[in-house]
């Protein structure tokens, strides 16, 4: 999978996991820097960067930045989050379907958000 699309769908699973722990009540914005931070973490423990800083940055990149024009701040991903969270909005699937490079992402894109 390419590591975008990876991070991504990797980020989304944490913020989807941790606002049903939260009953729907938990902050957007502050899921998704700690789900960055865990996504980071892990892959600092694979070996894919050499320090947290650069991890982090790489998986927000990843999330905003690199979804560009669609995503251009942290503010319009939270937004789009909550939208597909609470109103099963398929806007940020849309989004990142059209980032999707090969026809692999886009099938591990369909299952993700299938599966939840």
């Amino acid at each position: 999978m390419n590591d975008k699309i990876g991070d991504i769908l990797s980020v989304l699973q944490e913020i989807k996991t941790a606002f049903e722990e939260s009953n729907s009540k938990a902050n957007i914005a502050q899921i998704r820097r700690e789900a960055i931070k865990s996504v980071a973490d892990k892959h600092l423990a694979k070996g894919r960067f050499s320090d947290f800083d650069s991890a982090k940055k790489s998986i927000h990149d990843a999330c905003v930045r690199r979804l560009m024009p669609d995503i251009s701040t942290a503010v319009q991903l939270d937004q789009l989050i909550t939208m597909w969270l609470c109103n099963d909005s398929c806007d940020l699937k849309t989004i990142i379907l059209k980032n999707a490079s090969t026809q692999f992402n886009v099938r591990k894109i369909e299952h993700f958000f299938a599966s939840c």
